[in-house]
Formats: C-alpha cells, sequence, structure tokens
C-alpha cells in the first residue's frame, strides 16, 4: 500500500505542474483553429474583432485551477494513506 501512496503522491505533483503548462500551450493551438474557422467562414468582422481588439472565444481560454485542483486532491489521498496507521498484528 505504501508503493501505491507514494505513486499517487509522485502523480499529483507531476499534475500540479502540468496544469499552467497545458493551460498556457494549449490555448494557442485553439486560437489557430478559432482564427481558420473565422477565415474559412467568411465573418469579415470576427477576423477584424480577433485581430485589432484581442478578442477571444470563451471556448480558447484553458483554466489551470481545476487541473491544479485535480492534481492535489490525487496527493492529499496519496499522503492520507501514508499516514494511515497499520493494523496491530498482535491484537489479530
Amino acid at each position: 500500500m505504501r508503493p501505491f501512496a507514494w505513486l499517487l503522491i509522485v502523480a499529483g505533483v507531476l499534475i500540479i505542474i502540468a496544469g499552467p503548462i497545458y493551460s498556457s500551450v494549449d490555448p494557442r493551438a485553439r486560437d489557430r483553429r478559432w482564427f481558420r474557422r473565422a477565415v474559412e467562414s467568411g465573418d469579415r468582422e470576427r477576423v477584424d474583432r480577433m485581430l485589432v481588439e484581442d478578442v477571444r472565444a470563451a471556448w480558447v481560454v484553458v483554466n489551470p485551477w481545476p487541473i491544479v485542483m485535480a492534481g492535489a486532491s490525487v496527493t492529499a489521498f496519496g499522503i492520507v494513506l501514508l499516514a494511515r496507521r497499520r493494523p496491530d498484528s498482535s491484537r489479530l
């Protein structure tokens, strides 16, 4: 059980680190897709707003906090497993 708990702790920390990285990289790809769709649709007003006013669709923005909270939860569960006392073998 202890190796599993340590695995959870390490995985949680890696998820916490990956959250902000993912949220900074993925919107660029989403932004390119959104721009390409706007250009292909011929909606000149939407393309102008994107270029001049720096307006983005809501689905382009990725919030890192849900990913960070998921990593913190996995880490916390691993810590709880490590802190749990083992049953006394003499009492069994």
